[in-house]
């Protein structure tokens, strides 16, 4: 207890995304011989199968921070919510309802301990009391019985800490989201209407939910407009309505699907505010909300009203984009990190390929790109579908590109190849740019 005091109250250098308990690792193993110790002075069979019940308990949720996604659920951000318990359950907002030591007081992290722990001493006090009941005398009968109470346990406590936290435990959004992405991904599906069973056609799904996220609690970035509003992870390709709500809006909102300096949508919110529209080609990695000092101020609620989801059979790609740009009237969503997006263009990366979907506005048949090639000698080669171009251009030379679009969607899945590249810093001395670039695009308005 003293080295774990003394660790969680001195100031460390987070890292990036760490391991939160990492310092309380190293006392592990002198626990092993007080483990043992207490183990065999247990006499109470309620006691004994509620350390194997929290034995369990820690087996499960070890296994989820090693295995899920490579060891994903394991490392946190400073200042955030455990992610394996949102992994846990997506309709229910554990996080908010467990003991977190960064919240604004220390206080409420002792607070929510006691009432985690007096409404688990309370359970086990009542199995104590009925352990030698006949009706308990077997095995099954009382694990069984140890499910039921400590089940009733968390659901107490959690309920205590939601209300004193002043937070609503259901998380609806999450649910609603899992909804679209299995009608994006699922050939075959089932929809009715309960209590009626009515059958549903898919595309009457989607305009049937109405996604209400909670305000973002991701820590800010460079700047305070660099905080998200609103955070919407894992969104499928399709076609959806967002509302800002509030009582007088005002400011400028911005609506991308990264944490960068990049928007699809941008503008000064009317009062009252006019619904905003996004067509997603592709899956997305977020809807990302942000908004200047005044549009904080006076966005209250946002809400999302999903109008179509593109069903499986007319995906374009599996993997979902990373970030998207709007260059004048084209939207360009890239689906890797092998290409760089900059405000005006972007390059693909020297020896490698990249995959881009161009989405246009309007009913333009083909895109047009503008490439110029890297200060060396390469080989350029262009494929979207049937449609292929190669390109063998020498150093610094441009020529443009007329990429065709898919007639049903109007946008164009796009893999770039090079097969040579540069530094800029091993051109320039004066540069400090060490990406390896290949060619670099600009879409060029019809």
């Amino acid at each position: 207890m003293p080295y774990l005091i003394a660790v969680t109250h001195f100031a460390m250098w987070w890292g990036g995304r760490s391991a939160p308990a990492r310092f309380f690792v190293p006392m592990l193993p002198l626990l092993a011989i007080p483990a043992g110790v207490g183990w065999s002075r247990i006499r109470h069979r309620a006691t004994r199968a509620t350390v194997l019940a929290a034995l369990a308990v820690t087996a499960f949720s070890s296994m989820a921070l090693v295995f899920v996604d490579g060891g994903r659920l394991a490392f946190n951000v400073r200042e955030t919510y455990a992610v394996w318990l949102e992994w846990l359950t997506s309709s229910t907002d554990l996080a908010t309802g467990v003991p977190a030591w960064w919240r604004d007081r220390e206080t409420l992290l002792y607070r929510d301990v006691a009432i985690w722990g007096l409404s688990f001493f309370a359970w086990w006090a009542v199995l104590r009391a009925v352990e030698g009941r006949h009706w308990l005398r077997s095995r099954g009968r009382l694990a069984a019985a140890l499910g039921v109470a400590y089940a009733a346990a968390a659901m107490v406590a959690l309920t205590i800490v939601w209300t004193l936290a002043g937070v609503d435990g259901r998380n609806v959004a999450p649910a609603q989201l899992e909804v679209l992405r299995r009608l994006g991904s699922e050939r075959r599906t089932f929809t009715m209407v309960l209590p009626t069973f009515r059958r549903l056609r898919l595309e009457q799904v989607p305009p049937l939910l109405r996604l209400e996220p909670r305000p973002s609690t991701a820590p800010g970035g460079a700047g305070p407009n660099d905080r998200p509003l609103y955070q919407v992870a894992g969104v499928p390709a399709g076609r959806y309505r967002l509302h800002a709500q509030g009582s007088a809006t005002t400011g400028w909102l911005m609506i991308g699907i990264g944490r960068d300096q990049f928007s699809l949508k941008s503008g000064p919110l009317g009062n009252p505010p006019q619904p905003i529209d996004l067509d997603f080609p592709v899956d997305v990695r977020a809807i990302v909300v942000r908004g200047d000092e005044q549009a904080r101020r006076s966005v209250r609620a946002l809400t999302i009203e999903p109008l179509s989801i593109v069903p499986a059979v007319a995906r374009l790609a599996s993997d979902y984009a990373r970030r998207a740009v709007r260059y004048g009237t084209t939207s360009v969503y890239f689906l890797d990190d092998r290409a760089f997006a900059e405000p005006e263009a972007f390059w693909i990366g020297g020896a490698r390929n990249a995959t881009v979907v161009i989405q246009p506005e309007g009913s333009a048949t083909s895109a047009t790109l503008l490439v110029r090639n890297a200060p060396v000698d390469n080989h350029v080669t262009f494929e979207s579908g049937a449609w292929r171009d190669a390109w063998s251009p020498g150093a610094g030379e441009e020529r443009r590109v007329q990429v065709p679009l898919d007639p049903q969607r109007g946008v164009a899945l796009l893999t770039i190849t090079t097969s040579a590249g540069f530094r800029p810093s091993a051109f320039d001395p004066k540069s400090r740019d060490d990406r390896f670039l290949g060619v670099w695009i600009k879409i060029v308005a019809e």
